[in-house]
């Protein structure tokens, strides 16, 4: 199974769906859901919460329940199971339940504001066109952050994402998971074109990602916008186990790892020698030795097992995170990459454009 192999969904409503996934997240669910049940919604706009148990063996999906139930509050809560692990699994069976056009991810450790559902809305109802929206992510650190955290607080999707707000489709071309609302009209249309996720984003405790981007690309090449809203505000809690320089190391390089996929996504022009030579594995992988090599004082360190800190080192890690990726790939690479490129969901969204203004 891939993620993405799931039937049509029940036809949505003008509303948000507010999808939180989860593994395991007995402890850190209870605050995210209090967040939630404080929005302040006016009337005219419908909302529910959707909680996706992906692969979970810690009873959060009653947890969850109960504690819904114990808020009082009117607005529904479903639980749904997702057994494949992978975020981005759990992602799609989320899209499938949702009820409403408008579907929000909030992460188990993400805190959104009170007037998260209402900006949500107002946003993506303002304009037909916007496929994806993210906003402003505060770090929430468990303890003091160490002194690099600040450089590097994008790589734990902190931040503002841009240094403008508006239309950053062809500026950035992708968002935060974190906070990322999607179109549901965006991903039925990519969805009944044959998409599927080439990549499972994070599995279990497993440092991958990647998912993020991949829609975001998906939405991007199919016509639609990608917009950044600093209105939209939440806390995203970063535990003390990640806050350290191992952790971060290891976000390079499963960075490294998935851009092997996400190379499907890129516009490589083939009408040259050059344009044409890329598109071979044996090509990139010549490429990622000759980085390497050309970078002796940073690949000795890593191979010597060096733990100091340094752009160098979170460099080396990407380039054999990828050089990895690509070797157990061999010749499956060119594959993925012709299984985006001449996809039938990129000519069958391609005819049908989305709407504009």
């Amino acid at each position: 199974m891939t993620p993405g192999e799931i039937g049509p969904g029940e036809p949505t409503h003008h509303g948000v769906s507010i999808v939180v996934c989860y593994h395991n997240s007995a402890v850190r669910l209870q605050d995210t859901l209090r967040c939630l049940w404080a929005q302040e919604v006016e009337p005219g706009i419908p909302w529910e919460v959707i909680i996706v148990d992906n692969a979970s063996n810690d009873g959060t999906g009653l947890r969850a329940a109960e504690l819904w139930a114990g808020s009082r509050v009117a607005t529904p809560l479903t639980v749904v199971c997702e057994p494949t692990a992978g975020l981005s699994f759990a992602r799609v069976r989320g899209l499938e339940a949702a009820r409403y056009e408008f579907v929000s991810f909030v992460d188990d450790d993400n805190h959104v504001s009170p007037q998260w559902v209402a900006r949500v809305f107002r946003r993506m109802d303002s304009d037909p066109a916007i496929g994806g929206c993210g906003g402003h992510n505060t770090a929430a650190p468990e303890g003091d952050p160490p002194p690099w955290f600040a450089k590097y607080a994008g790589w734990f999707a902190v931040g503002r994402q841009w240094h403008e707000e508006g239309d950053i489709t062809q500026a950035r071309g992708w968002l935060f998971g974190a906070g990322l609302t999607v179109r549901r009209e965006a991903w039925r249309r990519l969805r009944d074109g044959g998409f599927r996720f080439q990549t499972t984003d994070r599995q279990r405790k497993a440092v991958s990602g990647g998912g993020d981007n991949e829609l975001c690309f998906a939405l991007q090449m199919t016509g639609w916008k990608l917009w950044l809203d600093w209105d939209l505000e939440l806390r995203h809690v970063i535990p003390r186990g990640r806050m350290t320089w191992d952790y971060l190391r290891s976000l390079y390089r499963g960075a490294g790892a998935t851009s092997v996929i996400l190379d499907a996504y890129a516009d490589r022009r083939t009408d040259s020698l050059l344009g044409y030579l890329r598109c071979h594995w044996w090509w990139q992988v010549l490429s990622m030795l000759r980085q390497l090599m050309g970078h002796p004082a940073a690949s000795l360190a890593y191979i010597l097992g060096a733990t100091r800190e340094g752009d160098a080192i979170l460099e080396t890690e990407e380039r054999v995170g990828r050089l990895a990726s690509l070797l157990m790939r061999r010749g499956r690479y060119g594959d993925v990459l012709r299984s985006v490129q001449h996809a039938a969901w990129r000519i069958s969204v391609l005819r049908s454009p989305p709407a504009t203004p």
